[in-house]
């Protein structure tokens, strides 16, 4: 009996808690080693914009001055002057991997200073609830 209710409660602890990467997107280290190489700190926009479309790859550009740029990402925090970013590039690319209960959805920011070239980036994984 006491066996029967590990191997029960074993069970529920994996199915709730697997995890599945899919195999044909990239990971959030493959991206990183990928742009360390490809686009050093002051690319320019265009390049990361070029970067971005060759790996098909959806993004947005928003100005400093657009009314929701901080959303997603706290300019203030990142350690840079006041007026230093003049914009960003924001990309997604859905469903990467999850679980039972979630998914998970990548996202990636790219921040610009006020000449269009790169200041510094970020990628990370994002989970989300059905």
């Amino acid at each position: 009996m006491l066996l029967a209710c590990l191997l029960l409660l074993g069970g529920c602890y994996l199915f709730f808690n697997f995890r599945y990467r899919d195999p044909d997107k990239p990971t959030v280290d493959a991206l990183r080693n990928e742009i360390v190489t490809q686009l050093p700190a002051g690319s320019s926009q265009k390049q990361v914009e070029r970067w971005l479309q060759s790996k098909h790859i959806g993004y947005s550009y928003k100005p400093r001055s657009a009314p929701s740029f901080d959303r997603g990402f706290d300019v203030e925090s990142s350690g840079y002057p006041p007026g230093t970013v003049g914009g960003k590039v924001s990309a997604n690319i859905l469903h990467t991997g999850g679980g039972f209960l979630s998914d998970e959805d990548m996202y990636l920011v790219f921040l610009f200073d006020r000449r269009g070239r790169l200041l510094a980036y970020s990628v990370a994984y994002v989970s989300t609830q059905p």
